[in-house]
């Protein structure tokens, strides 16, 4: 595994739902998965359309001390995408694979 330096996009340039009340109202299937487990709700619901867009929500998440949920298919019955306050990053968006490269050292 390589790292790269993902380019920074501005934070406030990511799709965001804000407010625990507009959430729970339009968005209501971000708070819970398979599991049914009783949330705590959430502030802030981002929809990252990329790599430096998700880069940006968790660096200004940290930034500010805002904990994080990742939200996908929400199909896990263990309650991991089962939001505890803070924000939830759906990763919806990421349905595509760009690349793929085997490494020959690992054969």
């Amino acid at each position: 595994i390589t790292s790269e330096i993902v380019p920074s996009v501005d934070f406030k340039r990511v799709r965001c739902i804000k407010g625990y009340r507009e959430i729970s109202r339009n968005y209501s299937t971000y708070l819970a998965d398979e599991s049914k487990l009783a949330h705590k709700g959430a502030e802030c619901l981002f929809f990252p359309t990329n790599e430096a867009e998700l880069s940006a929500v968790f660096r200004e998440m940290a930034k500010r001390g805002i904990t994080v949920t990742i939200s996908a298919a929400r199909t896990g019955i263990v309650g991991g995408a089962v939001p505890y306050g803070g924000a939830i990053v759906s990763l919806e968006r990421f349905d595509k694979i760009l690349g793929l490269r085997y490494d020959s050292s690992l054969l």
